[in-house]
């Protein structure tokens, strides 16, 4: 009864010969001595043309095994009962427990796959094992498929709706004693249980860049602050016409038109701050949310050329001529270059002697409108000086990139004419009330007047000392820079949170000085010569302010003494704030050092200056000495911090598909 292994080893037809059917199998097997013989059918793929079945119809082809059959263990002699006799007919294969239909999408039941044989001598544990749609016959199993309960079938993966999965994903299990996965899952750890079938990691959608959020809300507040600067100028637009029409009826005093001169200065320099810093502050903002990027603030020095002699060439090479000479000269030409801060000076220097040629003549002081355009260049041109010489100074020349944004400085500046002043009005009317209140009988109207005299009494002049040196300067340069406050996350170097400071400072110092200089009306050249300064006082105090806050906030911005250093910018722009107003002190030193500074007269020409003059001289030329050092000191620290920090200069920054990385921003870079 028993027969050697290697009758039982199953034959296989030639490459390219039909595959032969089971029952001619059997009778072959019984015309050779009636001992059984397992034959696996032959498939191969053909890629070229059909196979020789592809006549045949779809249910009389042969179909292949639904899994190859699984690597059995070393076959040993089979024992009597496992005999089988060739050619007998087979029990039917009962019907597999169909579980209930899911909803799941995807979901195939395969067809059931014809009877298979396997030879004799193998274990009943592995080579009984079922095809498709067959039952399990292992008892211990009770009819059902190993590994799912209840008879129910594999699982699809997820997200794969019972399709394939991705590359290097296992296949779904087919039915029968699954296979060995073909390569572990990702992010799976190997060594999991013969019956583990992982899942997907869980897909991560594109992160949001790094502070989008915080630029989404900065957006929408500039966004809200652009629309009711616009409402405040359309205000004094009106507030600016009532003024125009009153001043044009008969009976008016000189002093009232001088009054109302002042308040149409003051009204049409909040108008334009109004409309025109509202509007472009509204489209910055729109450009903002739609995170459009904006270009970089650059004023490159205006190049002058100029032809020069061969023979003073030669001689400047010959008598070894200082470096900058002979950087200047290119060829045979002369390269001069003018900064921009030079440009603004020149003008504002045509400007004053243009005021004093017009100086005291009331006729052209009628013409409104005229005056008005020259009080406004007057008090526009210096303040641009001291802003394009801040910036010149603070970028580093071997950097091509500038410190800030037009769109982050325009903001800056409109900030400072907008909403600081209304602030800053707000507040210091408040306090202002407060004080009076509790110095009793002070008429602080007649205070306010800049052309009354030094008042006599210890309480008033104790009242004018906490009103101009002490909730000035604190009130004015806590507010001023509140662009720069609020954007301070997005701030890239010390260079750029001063420029914008800076431009925060220019913006307040426009309206301010505008104001101040209508007051003087046909003389308005005097009052325009003593606030040349007023420009510089309020931007370098704005620029340490926004210095201060910026060293607060990043921490990397100094090495040590980071918090100390801030607190010594936010002294110095209140101190140099304070002795600017508190000025008027040195009217009551003893005379005639007093007296001299309170009524004395300095003469340029044929033209009389105040001798208080020498004071703000003195204190300007100070601030000057001192922003050169600062600039200087920020200059070197932006450089430091990009030269030690080249890694953060090459990190590559997520950009949103159809917009344009930015080199200095982070998200599309802070779209600044």
């Amino acid at each position: 009864m028993g027969s050697n292994n290697q009758d039982f080893q199953p034959t296989r037809s030639e490459p390219h010969s039909e595959p032969r059917s089971v029952s001619a199998s059997a009778q072959e097997n019984e015309q050779q001595g009636g001992q059984e013989s397992y034959m696996e059918p032959s498939y191969r793929e053909h890629v070229s043309r059909p196979l020789g079945n592809a006549r045949l119809k779809e249910h009389q082809r042969p179909q292949p095994p639904a899994a190859p059959v699984p690597e059995a263990p070393p076959a040993r002699p089979a024992t009597p009962s496992a005999k089988q006799v060739p050619g007998a007919k087979q029990q039917p294969a009962g019907q597999p427990q169909q579980p209930a239909r899911t909803n799941q999408p995807g979901w195939v039941y395969p067809s059931n796959q014809p009877n298979q044989y396997y030879p004799n001598g193998y274990n009943h544990q592995y080579y009984n094992q079922p095809y498709a749609g067959q039952p399990w016959s292992n008892p211990n199993h009770n009819g059902y498929y190993p590994g799912y309960p209840n008879g129910t079938y594999p699982y699809p993966y997820n997200n794969q709706n019972g399709y394939y999965s991705a590359y290097g994903q296992p296949y779904a299990q087919p039915y029968g004693q699954p296979y060995q996965q073909y390569g572990q899952s990702y992010g799976q750890p190997y060594g999991q249980p013969y019956n583990y079938y992982g899942y997907y990691q869980h897909y991560y959608g594109q992160q949001k860049p790094k502070g989008s959020t915080y630029q989404l809300v900065i957006a929408i507040i500039a966004l809200i602050f652009s629309f009711l600067a616009i409402l405040m100028g359309f205000l004094c637009l009106i507030g600016l016409v009532l003024t125009l029409f009153g001043m044009s009826s008969a009976g008016l005093s000189s002093a009232q038109i001088g009054s109302a001169f002042s308040g149409v200065t003051l009204l049409t320099a909040l108008t334009l701050s109004g409309i025109g810093g509202g509007g472009f502050g509204l489209w910055h903002s729109i450009r903002a949310l739609t995170r459009s990027t904006s270009i970089e603030f650059k004023l490159p020095s205006i190049r002058l050329a100029f032809p020069v002699a061969p023979e003073l060439r030669e001689r400047w090479k010959s008598e070894g001529a200082a470096r900058w000479q002979q950087a200047m000269i290119s060829g045979n030409k002369l390269l001069i270059k003018i900064p921009w801060f030079v440009v603004f000076l020149l003008l504002y220097i045509g400007m004053i002697a243009i005021g004093l040629d017009v100086r005291g003549n009331n006729a052209i002081a009628a013409n409104t409108w005229l005056t008005v355009l020259l009080i406004g260049l007057s008090g526009m041109l210096p303040a641009l000086a001291v802003l394009t010489f801040g910036a010149w100074r603070v970028h580093n020349p071997r950097d091509e990139h500038w410190p800030t944004t037009w769109r982050r400085l325009a903001m800056a500046l409109i900030s400072g004419a907008t909403s600081a002043i209304l602030f800053a009005m707000i507040l210091e009317f408040v306090l202002e009330i407060v004080v009076t209140l509790g110095f009793g009988h002070i008429n602080a109207f007649q205070l306010s007047d800049p052309n009354a005299p030094l008042p006599k009494d210890i309480h008033a002049i104790l009242y004018m000392i906490i009103l101009l040196s002490v909730i000035a300067p604190f009130v004015e340069e806590g507010v001023k820079p509140l662009a720069v406050i609020t954007m301070i996350g997005r701030i890239n170097s010390a260079a750029e949170a001063f420029t914008m400071g800076m431009a925060c400072g220019i913006g307040f110092d426009l309206i301010e000085t505008s104001s101040y200089i209508g007051m003087g009306y046909s003389n308005w050249v005097d009052v325009a010569i003593e606030r040349s300064s007023a420009g510089l006082l309020h931007s370098f105090g704005a620029g340490m302010t926004a210095l201060g806050w910026y060293f607060i906030t990043h921490r990397k911005a100094l090495p040590k003494n980071r918090v100390l250093i801030a607190f010594g910018c936010f002294l110095y722009a209140v101190l140099q704030h304070a002795t600017w107003n508190a000025s008027f002190l040195f009217g009551y030193l003893p005379a005639p050092v007093g007296n001299y500074i309170q009524n004395g007269v300095i003469m340029i020409g044929s033209y009389p200056l105040p001798a208080q003059m020498i004071i703000y001289s003195i204190e300007t030329v100070l601030m000057l000495i001192f922003l050169w050092f600062v600039t200087g000191k920020v200059r070197r620290l932006s450089s430091t911090t990009n030269t030690n920090n080249p890694e953060e200069e090459s990190k590559q920054i997520p950009v949103p598909n159809g917009q344009r990385a930015d080199s200095r921003e982070p998200y599309p870079q802070p779209v600044r």
